[in-house]
């Protein structure tokens, strides 16, 4: 593992309470800022002719010059329920604003940095809590657009 990846490693542990164990059967792979992974059995699979894009999943950004590793919703949804802290839960008022793309007001007793969104069971993502505020970090092609689609069709 390099670098970027041990480090992508060590701030799940540190940040969210995610053991390394959890990773232990996955492989990492780093390109410039972005950190990749998936699992051991792809390493087994001969790819050769195929073209490949990409192999795995997005696991997170090495930003350098702020020395920061930025986690991605899609890993936060699928390892957050291993995490043990940095998780804050939202009431439903709160996920409907959030997941239209909304920065949220709240007060929270935990260190500033990356927290786990969490309405009930359901994770919906990452966000970045500073100064009293968690600024949304939802994809914006997963944003659910503001207008209600029951008012855009009458329903007979």
């Amino acid at each position: 593992m390099r670098e970027a990846e041990k480090r992508g490693v060590k701030y799940m542990e540190e940040r969210f309470g995610i053991s390394k164990k959890i990773f232990s059967g996955y492989v990492f792979s780093s390109s410039g800022e972005k950190v990749w992974i998936f699992s051991k059995e792809i390493e087994k699979k001969d790819l050769q002719g195929l073209r490949i894009e990409g192999k795995g999943l997005l696991f997170g950004r090495f930003f350098k010059k702020q020395d920061k590793f930025k986690p991605t919703t899609n890993i936060l949804q699928i390892f957050g329920k291993h995490a043990t802290k940095n998780i804050v839960y939202v009431d439903e008022k709160e996920k409907d604003k959030y997941i239209k793309g909304f920065d949220l007001e709240k007060e929270l007793d935990i260190e500033e940095g990356y927290v786990i969104l969490k309405h009930e069971k359901d994770i919906l993502g990452c966000g970045l809590y500073r100064e009293g505020r968690i600024k949304n970090q939802i994809p914006k092609t997963r944003i659910i657009p503001q207008t209600n689609i029951l008012t855009k069709y009458k329903l007979e």
